[in-house]
């Protein structure tokens, strides 16, 4: 397993087996879309865990053939207080931003891992 230190966006951005939805379809709430993972960060990191739960987080790479020049993500969040399903896009995310994307994630994994503690191997 890779150190903090030395995981990159490559590492990050993964091939989930299914997609997770880019909308709602159970609210005429859009979704909420960033420009760079400062921006997003600045927004959410210290955002209620319990209100703003992200579940799921996809890193894409540059694709050339769509024009896309560098990597984007994906973070899906349930608003549990309210029932909203909250995707969240951003465009553009860099190397330079792994720490800050690590810090906010592992914050979420670990609450995920607290819910699911009565069936966890932890």
């Amino acid at each position: 397993m890779k150190t903090k230190n030395k995981i990159t966006l490559n590492d990050l951005s993964v091939s989930h087996c299914y997609y997770c939805e880019s909308n709602n379809f159970y609210s005429n709430d859009p979704n909420e879309i960033f420009d760079t993972f400062k921006d997003f960060y600045e927004n959410y990191h210290d955002a209620d865990i319990d209100m703003n739960m992200p579940f799921r987080f996809d890193i894409h790479e540059p694709n050339a053939e769509y024009g896309q020049t560098n990597y984007s993500m994906k973070i899906f969040i349930m608003q549990q207080s309210h029932g909203i399903f909250k995707p969240i896009e951003i465009n553009e995310v860099e190397e330079n931003d792994v720490p800050q994307i690590l810090e906010y994630l592992e914050k979420a994994w670990g609450y995920l891992r607290e819910i699911w503690g009565p069936i966890s191997n932890d």
